[in-house]
């Protein structure tokens, strides 16, 4: 606030240039500069936790898609004929208990039933997407660093696109969707959305338009 009082509209997207090179300010830089190195982490473990899980859903729903596209046409017949399986080992117990205990001790069975090997699988895969995602977020967030020197523009842009999608436009949607309603609580809300939606652009505009 005293910072703002002072410069006024003057005042830099990093308010500590505003003021002269003395050391009190190097101290105040260093403490900034050392709450960012321990505020990163912080910020990226949340990012790569929702990239993840964005992409293991988008993942899962295209390979389910994919899978209904190849064989939707044998569904039928695969359930018919496994009905009529079941038919026919309910018609012989003896028979049906001496399929089971022969599936159980062999070994090809148990082995294809083990979950050890998809575990093993899914936690490489695991790995292999954790590193990707960390190092993928470092390089860009460092070539962000790199080509910008005002930490003012960074500042905007998280503002009118982050900063208006959890206060205006997640809330009004979420409420939407929750609440079918129709009274005033569900007009508030859609308000609320379509005032997001338009500050969205227009923050940005400005925000670009002033560079």
């Amino acid at each position: 606030i005293e910072g703002y009082r002072t410069y006024g509209s003057n005042v830099r997207g990093d308010i500590l240039s505003n003021y002269p090179e003395t050391g009190k300010v190097t101290f105040l830089r260093i403490c900034v500069a050392f709450m960012l190195i321990l505020h990163y982490p912080l910020q990226l473990d949340p990012a790569r936790r929702c990239i993840t899980s964005l992409i293991e859903a988008t993942s899962t729903w295209w390979q389910e898609h994919k899978k209904e596209g190849q064989d939707g046409h044998h569904r039928s017949d695969y359930f018919h004929r496994h009905q009529s399986v079941g038919i026919e080992m309910r018609g012989n117990n003896e028979e049906g208990a001496n399929f089971h205990h022969h599936n159980q001790g062999s070994p090809a069975k148990s082995k294809r039933l083990s979950p050890e090997l998809p575990l093993e699988k899914n936690s490489s895969s695991d790995n292999n997407l954790f590193y990707v995602i960390t190092i993928a977020f470092l390089l860009l967030s460092w070539s962000i660093a790199l080509a910008v020197d005002d930490l003012g523009v960074v500042l905007a842009m998280v503002g009118a696109t982050g900063s208006t999608l959890v206060s205006y436009v997640l809330p009004g949607l979420i409420y939407i969707k929750i609440h079918p309603q129709r009274d005033a609580s569900l007009a508030c809300a859609c308000v609320q959305l379509i005032v997001g939606l338009l500050i969205m652009p227009l923050a940005l505009y400005f925000t670009i338009a002033e560079q």
